[in-house]
Formats: structure tokens, C-alpha cells, sequence
């Protein structure tokens, strides 16, 4: 049956074809100059692999539901238009997660985004979701960006609402890593981003927190740094950097960020794949919340003082003002983490291998 005129058709392409019914509109008709005749300015919107979904997209245009410049656009085009307002309005550690989120999800990136359905999401978690962490983080982005789609009108269901994650396999006690396995970081500086995990452990920073740190807020005369996130009291907090981490960060002042590679700050997944490696090649497993558990411990061990060890791994803590935080220096700082020099954990200057 023939569909009214103005409201579009439908049309079997030739050839085998995995899609082979495609929804075709009429956006004008204009006379041709030639011929003195009225021709049809079509444009197709959708190609589908029945005609019963071609039919229902059809509906969907004619009730207004489909948005027709935006009826083509990739996971990877959606994404960047997601994040162009997303980003506005969240964190960087949040911007992050989104970021490695996008990243582990190649296989989706060509896709149209209307075509992809539970099943595509679902098969790219399950493959590419390494850690419970991530798979969270895959299925929150794919999530949001419907959402979006949604209201967008390029597409009219959620198909991420229900996608699994599969159970929790994170650790749940972190772990202290033992005064050998820093002494085994220290003799292998020759290896790649040891230096990052050893000022992880010497910080108490998070892995995400110092792939964001800037040169320019390095303060190396004064030993000390600005930089943090995830919380208010954690936010662009002061943190000391004790003497012998500044060979590490004398070596990388010259970009903009401590860590780049080809001018560029590291993304949270590529750090990630560095510092595995490293841990790898020095047979060391440990997780990188390790590192800053280790640094409240051994803060504790070398009888440093627990208010400031609190204000330089950025816990709040409601029973202390902010007025009694405000009054602990930037020496003060320094001097606490400085004690870390009584513990069993570093080397000679000649065990030290460059």
C-alpha cells in the first residue's frame, strides 16, 4: 500500500544485503533547469533489515520522533557531543572515568548509534571490562549517553538500562606494601614509571590525582605540590614532596604536565597499562590504592603526626575546623613527611640503579 503523500517510503535496495529495506524522505522538490520537469530531493534516514522495522521508523519520523540530522551519528560522534556538555558540569576524575570508559569501547566506536543494541554493549563489557571498577564505569557511560540520545530524539529506548556488570570482584582490604617491595622499586629506577609508583608511595596521592598535576604547580625550592580531586577536602590540597623524590621531578619539569607522553597528559587507562607493565617486569603485585594505604601506614609508623597526615591525603575529618587545618604550614608539611627517612625503606645513594 502505497503511504500518503509528504510522509516518506520505503524501499528494497538490490543485492545481498544485511540491511536491505531503507527509509527514504522527501525534504523538497525543485524544477530542473534541463528537462523543465519536477524532481524529488530525497534523503534516506535508515536502513533496516526487515520491513517491519523499516515501517516502524517510518512511524517514528512521521510522529516527529526521529531527528533526522542526527538519524546517522556515531557511538563516537554522540560521545564527543555527550561530552561537549557533560564535561561542563563534572570533575576531572569524573571526566576521566568517562574518557577510559570510551576508550574500552572500540568495537562500538563506527556504529551507528541507533543500531546499537544490549547485545553490542553488553558483548564489549564482558571483553573489555578488565576490573567490577571499569565494567561500572562502561555501563554508566553507555547509560548517560542514551539518556541524552533520548532526548535528542535519535533514539526512543534505553538499551543500557539493564546491561550486567557481573558480581564485585574488587578487593575489599587493601594491602600494605611490605618495606622490601619499596627497597625493589628503589635498586629498579631503569624501568619505566617506577619513579610514579615510588612518588605514589612517598605522596599518598592517588594514581588519578597525579596524572593531573601540572608543572606549574610544582614548587620544588619549597618541596611541595598542589593537586588532588574526588573530594572538597582532597580539591587542590598541599602536598609535600619528600627529599628524595625531587630527582624524579627535577627530570620532568620541562612539559606542562609531570607525566606526558608527545606533549600530552596521560589518560587514567594509559597510566594504568604503564604501571602494570612495570609491576610485571619486577614480578610485584599490588594494587595502586596500595600505594597510598602504604603511605598512611608508614606515615603512622614513623610517629608523624595524624592531623597532618590526614590534610595531605585529603581526609576530612568532621571533629577538626577547618580553621585548625588552616593553621598547619607548608613546613610543617615537609617536616612531617621528611620522617619517613627513619623507616627501613629506602637505599644508599650506590644501591640505586639509574
Amino acid at each position: 500500500m502505497k503511504n500518503p503523500n509528504g510522509t516518506g517510503g520505503i524501499v528494497k535496495l538490490s543485492g545481498k544485503r544485511r540491511k536491505p529495506y531503507a527509509v527514504r524522505i522527501t525534504l523538497d522538490i525543485v524544477q530542473d533547469d534541463k528537462s523543465q520537469t519536477l524532481k524529488q530531493i530525497q534523503r534516506y534516514i535508515g536502513y533496516y533489515a526487515t520491513k517491519q522495522e523499516a515501517q516502524a521508523a517510518l512511524v517514528d519520523y512521521n510522529k516527529g520522533f526521529y531527528n533526522i540530522d542526527l538519524s546517522n551519528i556515531t557511538f563516537s560522534e554522540m560521545f564527543e557531543r555527550f561530552t561537549k556538555i557533560k564535561f561542563q558540569s563534572i570533575s576531572p576524575s569524573q571526566q576521566e572515568a568517562y574518557t577510559s570508559a570510551n576508550f574500552r569501547s572500540k568495537p562500538l566506536h563506527s556504529m551507528k548509534f541507533s543500531d546499537i543494541k544490549a547485545s553490542h554493549m553488553q558483548n564489549v563489557i564482558n571483553e573489555y571490562g578488565k576490573s567490577y571498577s571499569s565494567r561500572v564505569k562502561m555501563k554508566t557511560l553507555y547509560n548517560q549517553m542514551y539518556i541524552a540520545a533520548i532526548q535528542d530524539d535519535i533514539v526512543q529506548k534505553n538499551y543500557a538500562a539493564h546491561l550486567s556488570v557481573g558480581a564485585d570482584d574488587t578487593r575489599e582490604i587493601h594491602g600494605v606494601i611490605s618495606d622490601k617491595d619499596i627497597k625493589k622499586l628503589w635498586k629498579s629506577l631503569r624501568i619505566p614509571y617506577v619513579d610514579y609508583l615510588l612518588i605514589l608511595l612517598f605522596t599518598g596521592m592517588r594514581r588519578g590525582e597525579l596524572i593531573r598535576v601540572k608543572t606549574e604547580d610544582i614548587n620544588l625550592d619549597e618541596r611541595y605540590l598542589i593537586g588532588g580531586s574526588k573530594t572538597e577536602a582532597g580539591r587542590n590540597r598541599i602536598i609535600p614532596i619528600h627529599e628524595s623524590l625531587l630527582p624524579f621531578f627535577q627530570e620532568r619539569m620541562s612539559g606542562e604536565y609531570l607525566f606526558e607522553e608527545d606533549g600530552k597528559p596521560l589518560a587514567d587507562h594509559q597510566i594504568r597499562n604503564r604501571i602494570e607493565k612495570a609491576q610485571k617486569e619486577l614480578n610485584l603485585s599490588f594494587l595502586a590504592h596500595d600505594t597510598r594505604v602504604t603511605f598512611i601506614s608508614n606515615m603512622r609508623r614513623a610517629e608523624a603526626d595524624l592531623l597532618i597526615t590526614r590534610r595531605i591525603v585529603g581526609h576530612s575529618d568532621k571533629t577538626i575546623t577547618e580553621k585548625v587545618y588552616t593553621k598547619v604550614g607548608i613546613q610543617s608539611l615537609v617536616e612531617e613527611v621528611d620522617k619517613l627517612s627513619r623507616l627501613p625503606i629506602f637505599l644508599s645513594t650506590e644501591a640505586i640503579a639509574i
